[in-house]
């Protein structure tokens, strides 16, 4: 009997629990992926509108007004703060992985 030939194996990407990066099966980070010019642009236009947002936020945040408990402009800015935090960290998390660019 002969032996059959050994087909090449593929790397294995293993998924980790929530919060951690993605590995190929010997332990190295999957190769990074080129983004397309549609998603740099994507990406730029997210860092603009998430640093104009921080700005204002923090304006708002920083004012005297005595209404601030019933004012919709604070409460909103309040909720974009919120979403700039949940971004901000989960583009830390992903950073360096294919689709984002930090």
């Amino acid at each position: 009997m002969s032996a059959t030939p050994r087909r090449k194996r593929e790397p294995t990407i293993v998924i980790p629990p929530h919060g951690q990066r993605a590995t190929l099966e010997g332990g190295e980070a999957p190769p990074p992926q080129e983004l397309s010019p549609e998603q740099k642009k994507l990406n730029d236009l997210l860092k603009e509108l998430m640093e104009a947002c921080t700005s204002e936020v923090i304006k708002v945040a920083a004012c005297q007004c005595e209404d601030k408990d019933d004012c919709s402009v604070y409460k909103k800015a309040k909720d974009i703060a919120r979403i700039i935090d949940e971004v901000t960290e989960l583009r830390g998390k992903v950073e360096g992985t294919a689709g984002v660019a930090a």
